[in-house]
Order: C-alpha cells, then structure tokens, then sequence
C-alpha cells in the first residue's frame, strides 16, 4: 500500500471513532431525555390522580352543602310559621276580646 493509503485509512478510523463517540454521546443524551419523559408523565399521572380526588371531594362538599343550606332554610321557614302562627293568635285574641264573649256561654 502507498502512503496515501495509509493515510486515508487512518483517517477512515479517525472518523469512525469521532462518529461511536457521537452516537455514544446521542444515546447518553436520549436515555437522559427518556429518564425526564417518564419523570413527566409519573408527574402528570399524580397530578390527575390528585384532580380526581380533588373532583371527588368537591362532590362530597356539594351534597354536604346542599344538605346544610336545606337544613338551615327549613329550620328558618319553621321559625317562620311558628311565628306568623303567634301573630294569628294574638290578632284572633283580640278580634275575640273586642267582640266580647261569645252569645253561647
């Protein structure tokens, strides 16, 4: 072989050892890039976790809401009557002491 050949030949090997230090690098990087991908969906699989017992609890609140309001609004509307029905009594009882005692008794 002359010394041209040699020279093409080591310059073959040269490069084909920059190239797998290249692709080693390439392959360093993507296992880092699929270590960060997996990171972010383990992420994103807690975060929706944590949204539907989110989502849960909210529904749990609503119902124990809407019972406390229906609660709290009958106990006012009792109130209420309870009162209209005083004031009915006091008004028949002095509609009756104006009218005095009934003919019967």
């Amino acid at each position: 072989m002359s010394e041209a050949g040699l020279v093409t030949l080591e310059l073959l090997g040269q490069l084909l050892r920059d190239v797998q230090r290249e692709l080693r690098e390439m392959r360093r990087e993507r296992r880092v890039d699929m270590e960060l991908v997996t990171d972010l969906v383990r992420r994103v699989n807690r975060v929706d976790t944590h949204v539907g017992q989110v989502d849960g609890h909210i529904g749990d609140l609503r119902s124990d809401l809407e019972l406390m309001i229906r609660a709290e609004l009958m106990g006012r509307l009792g109130q209420f009557e309870t009162a209209v029905d005083h004031r009915f009594d006091r008004h028949e009882e002095r509609i009756a002491n104006l009218e005095g005692p009934s003919p019967g008794m």
